[in-house]
């Protein structure tokens, strides 16, 4: 689960990749969304992606690109 209490937001993502970080620095998350079917004309799918790396700054106290 991906909690943000400051936004009173949770939701559920298919994947959090962790990438190395620079020298001594800690790794980066990475949301991750599979989603399947033809791209739609509205803008959910980033809403949905940005909302989970909100909770994930929250959450773990780093900088989600």
């Amino acid at each position: 689960w991906l909690v943000s209490h400051r936004l009173r937001i949770v939701g559920v993502a298919d994947l959090v990749e962790f990438h190395p970080g620079a020298a001594g620095l800690p790794e980066t998350p990475f949301p991750v969304e599979y989603k399947r079917g033809k791209r739609r004309k509205w803008d959910n799918d980033e809403v949905q992606l940005c909302a989970q790396a909100l909770c994930l700054e929250e959450m773990l106290g780093l900088a989600v690109p």
